[in-house]
């Protein structure tokens, strides 16, 4: 995306920065190496799960990151949703009148 920042951190870096050090530039890459199912690959590089402690121990050992790079990342932040349209709207149903008795 043109114009778009990266997140910036003062302390530290994200998971992504990490990883790009050691040539994983895609996710689909990522996923394959650390030998994670692709939704919860997805939910670590875009932030929407936290890095647990065996979690980076599976990394580091998949990867050959050392540990110690993976406990000073910084939380990445949260990509927003894009998805399509807004959330969901129900309306309410209409209860059917009893026929009317003669």
């Amino acid at each position: 995306m043109r114009g778009a920042k990266m997140p910036t951190t003062i302390g530290g870096m994200i998971l992504r920065e990490l990883l790009r050090e050691y040539g994983m530039t895609r996710l689909t890459e990522f996923a394959q190496r650390a030998d994670l199912k692709m939704p919860h690959a997805w939910n670590l590089w875009h932030g929407r799960a936290k890095l647990g402690l065996k979690m980076m121990r599976k990394l580091s050992q998949h990867l050959g990151i050392p540990i110690t790079r993976l406990i000073d990342l910084e939380p990445t932040p949260q990509t927003p949703y894009q998805g399509k349209g807004g959330p969901r709207v129900y309306r309410k149903r209409r209860r059917k009148r009893p026929p009317e008795s003669c």
